[in-house]
């Protein structure tokens, strides 16, 4: 049997995440692009990545997924529609 003892993974930062609540409280990560994504899971291997999937899944049947390491978001898939949410310039 093999321990990890350190998971970390060697990944490329696309870009950093904003978090938002929902309605009911949940976390909800907005990339940035403009898309948003629902928490599904948390790594068993690294608690600090977690993976998220598209907030229109049913409504637009898109299955994209995204993969955060803190703040930061290191894989993101191509959806088919347009993104929900426009980003604001955090400088305006």
């Amino acid at each position: 049997m093999i321990l990890i003892t350190d998971a970390k993974f060697s990944t490329k930062i696309l870009g950093q995440g904003q978090f938002v609540k929902t309605k009911r409280g949940n976390a909800q990560l907005v990339d940035f692009k403009g898309f948003g994504y629902n928490k599904t899971k948390i790594s068993r291997l690294d608690p600090h990545r977690v993976f998220w999937i598209c907030t229109k899944r049913r409504k637009n049947n898109c299955w994209s997924r995204a993969t955060t390491e803190g703040l930061n978001i290191v894989s993101a898939g191509d959806h088919n529609h347009d993104p929900p949410f426009e980003i604001q310039d955090p400088l305006d």
